[in-house]
């Protein structure tokens, strides 16, 4: 008796799911998952919000760069005094810290020199404005508040 053996014209394959974000769409619309595909992407669109895309915040300075990873923190002077930056981990916070005395004035109208005013992160670090360290050799997070101090307001 004689075995005869065929080859088969399919290859074998291993089959991977799509990454491509139009692709999984593409799939999902073509599978019947397209209603529940469209409430996700209106609850999102209402909402303003996607997966991995940055929360847009208002700004007064972009010390970003164009950097893919950002994060937004306020520097606060006093109660009526903050100034909210987008910066990126490697941004140096001497750059934000400059446009801080750049931009507030003491009592008298004058701005302040470096050596008048106390940075001090969440976690009671303080920044020292002659350092040029990073936003991430600082541990600075998003959202953080960092509070600023001057000798005649509680430094």
């Amino acid at each position: 008796m004689a075995v005869i053996t065929a080859s088969s014209s399919r290859s074998s394959r291993s089959y991977s799911p799509p990454t491509d974000p139009l692709t999984i769409i593409q799939h999902a619309l073509a599978s019947g998952q397209g209603p529940q595909l469209i409430e996700l992407l209106a609850a999102q669109l209402k909402a303003n919000e996607f997966i991995g895309q940055p929360v847009a915040v208002p700004h007064d300075f972009d010390l970003s760069h164009g950097s893919q990873e950002v994060m937004y923190v306020t520097f606060r002077n006093g109660p009526r005094k903050e100034l909210v930056f987008k910066i990126a981990p490697e941004t140096v916070m001497r750059q934000a810290i400059a446009f801080c005395l750049e931009v507030w004035r003491n009592d008298w109208g004058v701005r302040f020199k470096a050596s008048e005013l106390f940075f001090y992160l969440p976690c009671n670090s303080k920044i020292d404005y002659y350092t040029p360290l990073t936003a991430r050799q600082l541990g600075v997070e998003n959202h953080d508040l960092i509070d600023v101090f001057s000798e005649s307001h509680g430094g």
